[in-house]
């Protein structure tokens, strides 16, 4: 972590008096890379190609607010995926590969952040299945995600109960987390859970060859 990221964190994450300068530049400091940007949110990380931790953070560019999001070990396969913006919102996963010994285990942090007001809406790290491969250990996946304009989000991918194969459609928002919907034994690929889709704050979905419906609260 830079140091004027770590002063502004121990500030809070605001910048007093932000400079007289265009907002694309409060958002860029020494040492960060900008993963993505778009209406006025950003998502950063530092610490890459180095032996530092890597931290996520996101980014409020018309007062320069920051907050960290994650903090990865570096000794770690490390990368961001699925990375969505809505408004002062942003979504993403950080997928972590771990190694010890003759085992590896793989894990997501799915998230969602209020950029602007600089808090973690949702933090989920789905439990994983055992991986029986070469390298024996414990995988995670994540297929499809979707961001509402509340922070809200869903996704198809690895999770919670009562879903046995540990794939299922998750949704998370104010009320929490749970899964609806879980694939049935023996089904054909062609009808299993996909087509994930946002309209507003109602999230669609195809399983069976049945379109499905919740609505985010």
């Amino acid at each position: 972590m830079t140091a004027a990221l770590a002063a502004l964190l121990a500030t809070g994450g605001a910048l007093a008096t932000p400079a007289a300068i265009g907002s694309a530049t409060r958002c860029q400091h020494p040492g960060t890379r900008v993963v993505g940007r778009r209406g006025g949110a950003a998502l950063l990380e530092s610490g890459r190609n180095s032996n530092w931790t890597i931290h996520v953070f996101s980014c409020w560019e018309p007062t320069g607010r920051v907050h960290l999001i994650t903090s990865q070990d570096q000794a770690t396969e490390f990368s961001l995926s699925h990375v969505l913006f809505n408004g002062q919102f942003v979504a993403g996963d950080a997928h972590e590969v771990g190694f010890g010994g003759d085992s590896a285990s793989e894990g997501d942090e799915i998230f969602s952040v209020d950029a602007r007001s600089g808090r973690t809406l949702q933090d989920l790290t789905p439990p994983g299945v055992e991986n029986l491969g070469d390298v024996p250990g414990e995988t995670t996946n994540l297929y499809a995600l979707v961001l509402a304009g509340d922070g809200g989000l869903a996704y198809i991918g690895s999770a919670y109960r009562p879903c046995p194969a540990a794939i299922g459609l998750v949704v998370a928002d104010r009320a929490g987390h749970r899964t609806l919907d879980c694939p049935v034994k023996g089904e054909q690929p062609s009808q299993a859970i996909a087509g994930l889709r946002l309209h507003g704050l109602t999230v669609t979905w195809r399983h069976g060859g049945i379109t499905h419906s919740a609505r985010l609260g």
